[in-house]
């Protein structure tokens, strides 16, 4: 294997520039550019061999040729019963998806989002079974509809797993199915993890309509939803040890200007929080978070106010917040625990691709996500308080915010405990709530 890298000094400044309402940072100038099948050498990745199967990046393709065909097709686009969209490209990518790995990894088992009876109760078996046959290698003998059931329900089978940390995938099938159905308003993810014995070892995170150069347009010709379709879409891969990478997808003209070049993934460097990039969930208002008692947020990047964060648009999935702080695009992505079942396969591949890339994940008190808290099925996880993600260098100021701002509000009466004051150069829960002090 040959290795083609080309580094760069890291900037001490990072400069921003906008494009329309939002603020991207200009990344840093250290650069590592590899041109291989995968990043880094197999001697280095212990789980190189799953890494290189490359199911992700063929399960992108299944979606785009899904979503040509979505808009102009009744009754592929149904509501489970949390309310959240489902597609034909949700089922069709968790059956290619399981179909791969069992085939080239059959001892291997898998927890996944989706399952067969919502398939066949609600008319989407047809469109399925044509969608994975249509990117499988079963020669010439089609998949039948029972063949395709199975697969999607080996993601259900983990409740037999043995009681202590097993050897498993964890795939989401679309994180984002909103995003997914909006074109390129919204980005949606597929994530596929590995966790042996607890830890994730290896990501994979497939965006097919992430655009490198936001300031692109699709070429003269394409029109209607099809320029939805049209971006450049990326991979990014983690490993345990081997950083994050990320490289180009094909567009929908199935052509890539260099299929084999891989690019080094940094998170950004803003060490202020006043200063950082937030993503929440769709769900979630900021006023519902601890940090409301700081700041106040806003979209709109050209009226940013002294005590006012940039919240960061179009991402409809957890996933997708995950990919914008691995990438540099955001600095913070925080979530707070509700009543709503927070799901390992929302957060197992976009844990390893920010840590990698240089960032920090865990609950508001510090501590790491425990994937194996679910001792019945492994599918939930239990943050207390919520989940942070930040670049690492706002990780602990943010935490202390939270802390800070979790103990005041829950005060009836008494003092608060002040948050330090080099924080923020100011005290702003003093000054926003007076009220809280006596």
């Amino acid at each position: 294997m040959s290795f083609s890298i080309n580094a760069s000094r890291f900037s001490a400044t990072r400069p921003l520039h906008r494009h329309g309402s939002l603020i991207f940072p200009r990344q840093p100038s250290r650069v590592f550019i590899v041109r291989s099948s995968l990043p880094f050498p197999s001697e280095k990745a212990k789980y190189y061999r799953e890494l290189e199967a490359a199911v992700v990046e063929r399960a992108c393709c299944l979606c785009v040729d899904v979503k040509k065909t979505l808009f102009s097709s009744d009754g592929r686009v149904l509501e489970k019963n949390d309310q959240t969209p489902v597609t034909v490209a949700d089922f069709g990518v968790q059956a290619f998806v399981s179909l791969e790995l069992s085939r080239l990894f059959p001892s291997i088992r898998l927890v996944a989002e989706e399952d067969s009876t919502f398939l066949c109760s609600n008319n989407l078996a047809d469109p399925v079974v044509n969608a994975v046959n249509d990117k499988t290698n079963s020669g010439d003998t089609p998949l039948t509809l029972a063949t395709i059931m199975e697969a999607i329900d080996r993601g259900k089978d983990a409740c037999d797993f043995e009681t202590k940390p097993a050897t498993y995938w964890v795939l989401d099938p679309i994180d984002g199915t909103r995003g997914f159905l909006k074109g390129t308003e919204a980005l949606y993810v597929i994530g596929l993890a590995l966790v042996v014995e607890g830890e994730i070892v290896l990501g994979v995170m497939g965006c097919p309509n992430w655009q490198e150069n936001i300031s692109r347009k699709p070429p003269i010709g394409v029109v209607g939803h099809d320029r939805s379709l049209y971006g450049s879409g990326i991979i990014v891969v983690a490993h345990a040890g081997c950083g994050t990478w990320r490289k180009q997808l094909p567009n929908v003209d199935g052509q890539t200007s260099n299929p084999y070049r891989w690019i080094r993934c940094f998170v950004d460097v803003c060490s202020q929080v006043f200063k950082a990039r937030f993503c929440i969930p769709e769900s979630q208002s900021w006023d519902s978070l601890p940090l409301s008692a700081i700041f106040s947020a806003t979209t709109n990047a050209d009226s940013l106010g002294d005590k006012q964060i940039l919240l960061v648009p179009k991402c409809c999935g957890s996933l997708c917040k995950y990919l914008m702080v691995a990438t540099g695009r955001a600095s913070v992505y925080v979530q707070a625990r509700t009543l709503t079942i927070i799901k390992i396969w929302d957060h197992a591949a976009g844990m390893i691709c920010v840590e990698e890339a240089g960032g920090k994940v865990t609950d508001w008190k510090g501590s790491q996500l425990d994937l194996a808290a679910d001792h019945a099925e492994w599918r939930v996880i239990f943050p207390s308080g919520g989940i942070l993600v930040t670049n690492g260098f706002l990780h602990d100021p943010i935490l202390e915010m939270i802390a800070s701002t979790s103990s005041a509000l829950s005060l009836v009466q008494g003092k608060v405990t002040h948050i330090p004051k080099d924080l923020f150069g100011t005290d702003h829960i003093t000054s926003k709530h007076p009220t809280l002090v006596n």
